[in-house]
């Protein structure tokens, strides 16, 4: 079955056997062990709450405009920014 960026198999299992003792790698696994970390030793910054875009800086400007959201931004705690209307 196609599902446009993965494909899904539907069928009946007829043998199985153990190929390893090994830990099989599920996608937690991978989030936390595998996939390569971003570099933000040394940045600060700000996270936009609609997209996730990142301002980065020490402070943010008063007149901020998301670049994707195209919507205001205003400062709150802990580095992220809340939509203006």
């Amino acid at each position: 079955m196609d599902l446009d960026t993965h494909g899904m198999f539907i069928c009946s299992v007829t043998e199985a056997r153990v190929i390893s003792d090994r830990e099989t790698m599920t996608y937690t696994y991978y989030q936390n062990n595998v996939k390569p970390k971003p570099e933000t030793e040394g940045k600060h910054g700000f996270v936009c709450k609609v997209c996730g875009w990142i301002y980065e800086g020490d402070e943010l400007p008063d007149d901020i405009i998301c670049p994707h959201s195209r919507l205001a931004m205003v400062a709150m705690g802990m580095g992220a920014m809340e939509v203006t209307q």
